[in-house]
């Protein structure tokens, strides 16, 4: 199998990502940045499948999604909302401090459903991998607290200067 790539810039990235996702195709793409960090690590490819209104996102999915200010990201859904008409999701990466802007159904282009890293593929979707993501958004503010703390003390750094 062939795989080809291509580089482009953001906007254009948004642009056909955007259109392949509402033809109901499937869309791979190499993540960047750290928001996602441990579950999805910068490099990591991620295949998304498009975005159906009539199958909600549950607490726990990664989505992609149109941010105001940070074109697509692909974060966790932490939180629904249900609003008078319709519902807000409220997105936050795994190792972010704080949420997202709540966002509405018509932002989420598409769910992530697989990831690769190196020759390893995991599954988003079967039951285990939901119940893990599920247990994330219900302890993450204690891990967080946690690693950020374990992070910032000298302790930490001179365990890593031994590895």
């Amino acid at each position: 199998m062939i795989h080809s790539y291509l580089d482009i810039n953001g906007s254009e990235f948004e642009a056909l990502t955007r259109d392949l996702l509402a033809e109901g195709n499937m869309v791979r793409f190499r993540a960047k940045g750290f928001s996602m960090r441990p579950f999805i690590r910068s490099g990591d490819i991620l295949e998304v499948q498009p975005f159906v209104a009539a199958h909600p996102v549950r607490i726990g999915e990664i989505v992609l999604f149109k941010s105001v200010n940070n074109g697509l990201l692909a974060h966790r859904i932490i939180k629904i909302t249900p609003e008078q008409y319709s519902i807000m999701y409220l997105p936050q990466g795994d190792s972010n401090r704080y949420p997202d802007l709540p966002i509405s159904p018509a932002q989420i282009l598409g769910i992530v459903a697989a990831l690769k890293r190196n020759k390893h593929r995991v599954n988003l979707n079967t039951s285990s991998q939901k119940f893990v993501a599920r247990l994330w958004v219900l302890f993450a503010p204690l891990i967080k607290h946690l690693y950020f703390f374990i992070t910032g003390t000298n302790l930490y750094r001179k365990v890593r200067a031994y590895k």
